[in-house]
């Protein structure tokens, strides 16, 4: 998980393989905009990701949904918080090293004048 309040893992990114450190975060109660996420993954790991590749980091995300996947069967409401957290963090690592800003991309998609009505 890539935000945590248990501190730093000592897991690194030595290897294309390797799971992300957990970092420290400060909560706040302002309100966090997509852009403002997208920005903070990039500035924390766009490096690696950009080294690690699309095809490598698509792997980790659709990870990460089948770990949603299984929390949405479950009963444990903090679990299923942090895999929803998880899965968006890995879409915002694939936007980031794709060049695709997601809030434009969901303005563009969703909420234009042009937007198909009643499409996802």
């Amino acid at each position: 998980m890539i935000l945590c309040s248990t501190g730093v893992s000592p897991v690194t990114e030595s290897s294309d393989t390797a799971r992300r450190p957990c970092y420290k975060i400060p909560m706040t109660n302002t309100p966090l905009s997509i852009r403002e996420f997208q920005k903070h993954v990039s500035d924390r790991y766009e490096k690696v990701d950009r080294a690690r590749g699309s095809a490598k980091t698509f792997l980790w995300f659709i990870e990460e949904v089948g770990e949603l996947a299984t929390a949405l069967n479950g009963d444990d409401r903090a679990n299923l918080q942090e895999e929803f957290a998880d899965v968006f963090a890995w879409l915002c690592t694939l936007a980031n090293i794709n060049d695709i800003d997601l809030a434009e991309a969901v303005k563009r998609k969703y909420l234009s004048e042009d937007s198909a009505k009643d499409h996802k």
